[in-house]
């Protein structure tokens, strides 16, 4: 797999699990505590 798709893979990944965490507890979600960045 090109890096450039794995890249958007891991973006896309990482997107859902923040949007699944955030809508679950909001602003104190774990994902942001463990310091994933969110641009």
């Amino acid at each position: 797999m090109p890096s450039g798709e794995r890249r958007k893979l891991t973006d896309f990944i990482e997107a859902a699990q923040w949007s699944a965490a955030n809508a679950l507890q909001g602003d104190s979600n774990p994902w942001r505590e463990n310091g994933i960045k969110v641009d």
